[in-house]
């Protein structure tokens, strides 16, 4: 059995690192020892080989190696996505540093993540420099990065002690040295803000501004704050302010350094496939914001270095340490096959490892093997003939870790397996980041963007009306505060601190508010009435949802393993918002009164997934799902997404729209009747009296707002006794209301997916050149596009228009009034790239998934509602 130290992590006993138990297997590795002399003699220039370390095995191999050789490692990944993924693996245990140097090369402003991207960089300069860093992990275009001579970046940072004489002159003049621009607020790394004897600084090198109080001539604290809520984090007794220490990367070359200057002398540079980091340094290198050097100028810088070379195969075996290791098994998402693996790994007497990313997954797997699942209706038949009897897998002996391992491996020699849950079910690893919860009032930022007038509330004293910033004297010390004007011009003060207390009016257009007069207690009676009237309002509406919850509705079970079989074959990770919302939505489903929930989302974040799994969960009870859904283009395309996830496990689905013949509506109609048909997709179809179910147990409506009153009110017939889910992108004022009111139970999905971009929108005017210029950008790196027009009447004369400006360009129009299969025509063509421009009415808007679709063009935006350009951006 495995030994390692354990430790408590959310309420299960894991095991402190797998690179602890694999310190005891790895070296006694065949070939291990050897690999470790050959490293560490090796001498400049010179290389070896290693072949065989499959997985993830190759980021613990070298954990292992370079603590036996006590020098510095620089792995250089085949790209970026290795890249991070050995930062993963080797982070827990080694500190591993990564560095990329993507925002040096940015000219524009720094989104957030880039600007994070750049302060983890400039951290890890920090550190090299230091000479702190044991293991560096770099990208092969981290090497074209120009950076600063390492004398001139050593002197890049300026140093803050407390309790010492310092005068605050001193470090303002230092800090302007470095770079840093006075601001009202810290924003951004190189800000700073002075407000009589407080400094506050954001370096370049931390996640937040650090803030150092003056007495007099000598620091009294300094501490770590939040930029948005400006409240301490922890208190610090030294700070080092670090300039952006890649600044100036456009230096000439003859004096331009390279990440590889900052490495220690006697580090050993381990090469991932050094063909393929060559050939991107190639490509690399003939790019226009490429600084010029060469494949054979980096080769020249790698050479001053030993190395490793991680290859499939050598071409001189007798420069090879070879190992013996093999890839995990590909499972397609089969129990069956994995407990036989399993089973068959636990006779050969394997120790066996599986990683997961969350505790949600661990104990979701843990149920999957534990369950017996020889009589499984759903099961595969070829893989459940070969599922022997006494193929049973003994959970006790397998240990669960929550580590970030990216690939699985086994090692026969070592009789040792570890394997990873996300390609168990062939789904993408994706780290995400924890969303900050900010409190309630004002930020600085926030404070920034009024104006002398606006009304604001106070909580503590009412209504009233800014009136700017202002410095004040308290105790002899200056400060700056928020002015507020009350009644007969009454003034109040509120020190920046206390900004959580104040908030912007806020009201229907037009209105004026009385303003509160001070040392009144009009407020405090406001506060009392209102406080009594909320109490009455939520009394009522507990009376009312008391009388709906005696209202019998069907309990479905509770999760059966084909239901987690079904999650966990989802592609992607869940976000936390996706899974917390699937959670709350299988609770709803299983209580015994009817659901009424509303799911909203940006576009892209996994709502139809959760709906998925919620129509799933109603099938396997029994019952029937009706998906209803605001346009036909949509209807398809749920219809898809549906098949595909719940195909496997003989679930009958149908799409009814003006897509279907009537021949083939009026036979879809029958089966629903006699229960043959487990989810039908469907528009405004679905509410026509001739539609009827055998067992209806859950509605799902996607974009509520779209339908008209009488719709609506078909669907409150439809939907008294059955569970609801509602699927939204940009809920109407009411519906949101009710749900922030608790009429409705409410989840938000406002986790992004990994690596989401950020949507850059543009207004202008109509403009041949740059659409132009646009839609050639899109074309050439192999996207496509959509160009919106709200006009039916003038879509074919645009169409040409369109044809004759870019001659080069396939375009081809679409919209509502097409014949059904001519329109199914276009968009299928659409979808399978046979043309690049669609020229379209508003039919997209509705959540269509089009990934290869990253620019829109929306014409005559004026003529376009709000709510309408949010879900069409």
């Amino acid at each position: 059995m495995l030994r390692g130290r354990l430790r408590w992590r959310g309420g299960l006993f894991l095991f402190r690192s797998i690179m602890d138990t694999l310190k005891k297997i790895i070296p006694s590795i065949k070939n291990f020892q050897r690999l470790v002399e050959s490293a560490g003699k090796l001498p400049a220039g010179k290389s070896i080989a290693v072949t065989g370390a499959e997985g993830s095995f190759a980021s613990l191999l070298l954990g292992n190696l370079q603590q036996q050789v006590s020098k510095p490692l620089i792995v250089i990944a085949q790209d970026e996505q290795f890249a991070e993924r050995y930062r993963d693996e080797l982070d827990s245990d080694t500190g591993a540093r990564l560095f990329t140097g993507h925002a040096s090369r940015l000219t524009k402003s720094l989104t957030s993540s880039e600007a994070q991207e750049n302060r983890s960089d400039n951290a890890t300069l920090r550190l090299l420099i230091e000479g702190t860093v044991t293991i560096l992990v770099i990208d092969p275009e981290a090497l074209l990065v120009n950076l600063p001579p390492v004398n001139v970046v050593k002197t890049r940072h300026y140093s803050v002690t407390v309790g010492t004489e310092q005068a605050i002159s001193e470090t303002i003049e230092q800090l302007n040295t470095l770079g840093f621009e006075k601001t009202d607020f810290v924003q951004k790394s190189g800000d700073y803000a002075l407000r009589g004897g407080i400094l506050d600084a954001f370096p370049f090198s931390v996640e937040n501004p650090i803030r150092i109080e003056f007495s007099g001539d000598s620091v009294e604290s300094i501490r770590e704050f939040d930029a948005v809520t400006q409240r301490s984090i922890r208190e610090l007794s030294l700070a080092t302010i670090t300039s952006d220490l890649l600044a100036n990367s456009t230096a000439s070359e003859s004096s331009a350094n390279t990440i590889l200057d900052f490495a220690h002398p006697d580090a050993l540079l381990v090469l991932d496939e050094p063909e393929l980091i060559r050939r991107s340094i190639e490509e690399a290198a003939k790019s226009s914001d490429s600084v010029g050097r060469s494949w054979s100028e980096v080769d020249d810088l790698i050479s001053m270095f030993p190395q490793i070379h991680l290859v499939s195969s050598a071409s001189k075996p007798k420069d090879t340490v070879s190992f013996n290791s093999n890839q995990q098994p590909s499972f397609n998402g089969s129990i069956s096959f994995l407990k036989k693996n399993l089973h068959q790994l636990q006779s050969d007497g394997f120790e066996i490892v599986i990683t997961c990313d969350s505790q949600s997954e661990l104990a979701r797997l843990k149920d999957l093997l534990a369950e017996d699942i020889s009589g499984r209706e759903f099961e595969e038949s070829s893989a459940a003939a070969e599922l022997d009897d006494d193929s049973s897998v003994d959970i006790s002996t397998i240990q669960f870790s929550l580590e970030a391992m990216h690939a699985g491996f086994i090692l026969p020699d070592s009789k040792f397996a570890l394997y990873t849950e996300h390609q168990i079910f062939n789904r993408v690893k994706r780290r995400g980041k924890k969303r900050k919860a900010h409190a309630r009032g004002f930020s600085r930022r926030e404070v920034q963007l009024l104006r002398k007038g606006d009304y604001v509330v106070h909580f503590d004293y009412g209504i009233g009306r800014f009136d700017g910033l202002k410095k004040i004297k308290v105790k002899d010390i200056e400060q700056e505060a928020v002015k507020l004007l009350f009644e007969e011009n009454d003034a109040l003060y509120v020190n920046l601190n206390y900004l959580n207390k104040v908030q912007k009016y806020s009201s229907k257009e037009g209105h004026v508010p009385k303003l509160t007069k001070l040392g009144h207690g009009e407020w405090d009676r406001l506060k009392s009435k209102t406080k009594k009237r909320i109490k009455d309002i939520a009394r009522d509406l507990i009376q009312l949802y008391a009388r709906r919850k005696h209202e019998k509705g069907f309990a479905f079970s509770s999760d059966t393993s084909w239901q987690k079989e079904l999650e966990a074959s989802f592609m992607f990770e869940d976000t936390f918002d996706q899974a917390k919302a699937t959670l709350d939505i299988k609770q709803d489903m299983e209580a015994s009164h009817p659901m009424d929930r509303l799911i909203c989302g940006d576009v892209g974040f996994g709502k139809t997934e959760v709906a998925v799994r919620a129509a799933f969960k109603a099938v396997l009870n029994g019952k029937q799902v009706a998906v209803l859904v605001p346009t036909t283009i949509l209807a398809m395309q749920h219809y898809n997404t549906f098949t595909e996830r719940t195909s496997r496990y003989s679930t009958h689905v149908q799409s009814l729209s003006r897509f279907k013949s009537k021949l083939e509506q009026t036979r879809i109609i029958e089966h629903l009747r006699a229960g043959t048909i487990d989810i039908v997709i469907g528009t405004h179809r679905l509410l026509s009296k001739d539609v009827g179910f055998k067992d209806l147990g859950l509605l799902i409506i996607d974009e509520e707002h779209r339908f008209g009153v009488a719709a609506k009110e078909k669907l409150r017939q439809l939907k008294a006794n059955v569970d609801t889910l509602t699927l939204t992108a940009t809920p109407i004022p009411r519906t949101l209301h009710f749900s922030l009111m608790g009429a409705r139970d409410l989840s938000i999905i406002a986790t992004p997916p990994r690596n989401r971009q950020p949507v850059i929108t543009e207004m202008t005017q109509f403009n041949e050149e740059l659409i132009r210029e646009a839609v050639m950008k899109e074309v050439h790196r192999g996207g496509q596009v959509y160009f919106v027009h709200d006009r039916i009447h003038t879509i074919e004369e645009l169409t040409a228009r369109l044809t004759h400006m870019l001659p080069t360009v396939r375009v081809r129009f679409a919209h509502g009034q097409m014949h059904a299969h001519e329109l199914e025509n276009v968009m299928m063509a659409f979808v399978e790239k046979k043309f690049d421009v669609l020229v379209c009415t508003k039919i997209i808007e509705s959540g269509l998934d089009m990934p290869n679709v990253n620019t829109i063009i929306i014409n005559r935006a004026d003529r376009f509602g709000m709510a309408e350009l949010y879900q069409l951006r």
